[in-house]
């Protein structure tokens, strides 16, 4: 009897992972998206930055190369994906009993828009929205400012993830046939 539980377990173990992938189950960030036909060459640019290392530029190329099959360049001739508009914001949600904050929600919120180099806008401006709370410690204060410079990057970096899975839902716009026009 326990030979056949230990063979009925090891069956259920081998046979989970083949048919949850036989009904189309997979982690959110396990798969690479693909990205339509006119985005496969993208050069990621800033809007009114100067720095060649800008921790979001970074955060996108870095997501792009390791999430898709897109060719990031600095070709001049390549459509431009084009971030703006990056906003943190941190707000007081709980007071303890002295009256000093104890927990916070941090607002992030990023641009974005893909221009082909004609100036044709492929993708119109689109925003990314991302929300997260957290505590505050007195006792611990260096700590908590950490936390919060390490929680924006995290946002940073889902905000790029979000980014990538709405390029690869584009649909370019159908071009009219001979038969549809008049």
């Amino acid at each position: 009897m326990r030979k056949y539980r230990r063979l009925a377990s090891w069956l259920v173990a081998c046979l989970a992972p083949v048919l949850l992938s036989a009904c189309g189950f997979h982690l959110r960030g396990s798969a690479s998206a693909t990205i339509p036909e006119p985005m496969q060459r993208l050069r990621v640019t800033i809007a009114d930055s100067r720095l060649a290392h800008e921790p979001l530029r970074v955060a996108m190329r870095n997501t792009l190369e390791a999430n898709t099959d897109v060719l990031v360049t600095d070709d001049p001739a390549a459509p431009v994906l084009l971030l703006s508009g990056e906003h943190t914001d941190v707000q007081v949600i709980a007071v303890n009993v002295t009256g000093r904050a104890s927990a916070y929600t941090m607002r992030y919120e990023v641009k974005y828009r893909v221009v082909e180099p004609g100036g044709r806008i492929l993708l119109p401006e689109q925003s990314v929205r991302l929300l997260r709370d957290f505590t505050f410690d007195p006792v611990n204060v260096l700590a908590k400012e950490r936390e919060e410079q390490d929680l924006k990057r995290i946002m940073q970096r889902e905000a790029t993830q979000h980014i990538v899975r709405r390029l690869a839902r584009y649909t370019a716009p159908e071009k009219p046939t001979d038969a549809a026009r008049p």
